[in-house]
């Protein structure tokens, strides 16, 4: 028989660590995997779909940090992140 700390709880590993959190994507939170978050992820979250004639830009910040994600680039995931998406036509 598994002891309680051995189970598996939705949103925790099986160490009863969480293994999710909580990112902003354009206002609206978002629950992802911890770690590496990915442009192509962020781009996928804000509902947007690369495309020749887009440019989709990524800016995030966490606290005092700041910063942008380029199509390829990836950022350490951390809770209550804030990710702003924005798609232009290419000129």
């Amino acid at each position: 028989m598994e002891s309680t700390a051995e189970k598996s709880f939705p949103g925790h590993d099986a160490h009863g660590h969480h293994d999710e959190i909580v990112i902003i994507v354009n206002g609206r939170e978002k629950r992802v995997k911890k770690g590496l978050l990915t442009y192509d992820e962020i781009v996928t979250l804000a509902g947007f779909t690369p495309a020749p004639d887009k440019v989709i830009s990524v800016a995030y910040r966490e606290g005092h940090h700041e910063g942008t994600l380029a199509p390829g680039e990836s950022v350490e995931g951390k809770n209550r992140m804030i990710f702003d998406v924005k798609s232009t036509n290419r000129s």
